[in-house]
């Protein structure tokens, strides 16, 4: 179902909870993502501990690390 929205042009924000309590399942699953999204030029983040984004072609993540220790 994943793939089928990525092909139609679709942004996902996955729900990877259930799936962090197989660390071995959730590996396969992402390393098989990030190949698809790749070979169509998208894009994959990991959110936080529980989500991940996945986007379709020609359509990037922009990824910055926020400084430890500094708020604003």
């Amino acid at each position: 179902m994943i793939k089928k929205e990525l092909s139609s042009n679709n942004i996902i924000l996955m729900n990877i909870s259930e799936m962090a309590k197989r660390p071995n399942t959730l590996k396969a699953v992402i390393d098989d993502l990030k190949v698809y999204v790749d070979k169509m030029n998208g894009d994959i983040a990991r959110i936080d501990a529980d989500k991940i984004l996945l986007t379709p072609g020609k359509i990037k993540i922009i990824k910055t690390k926020k400084p430890v220790g500094r708020d604003k």
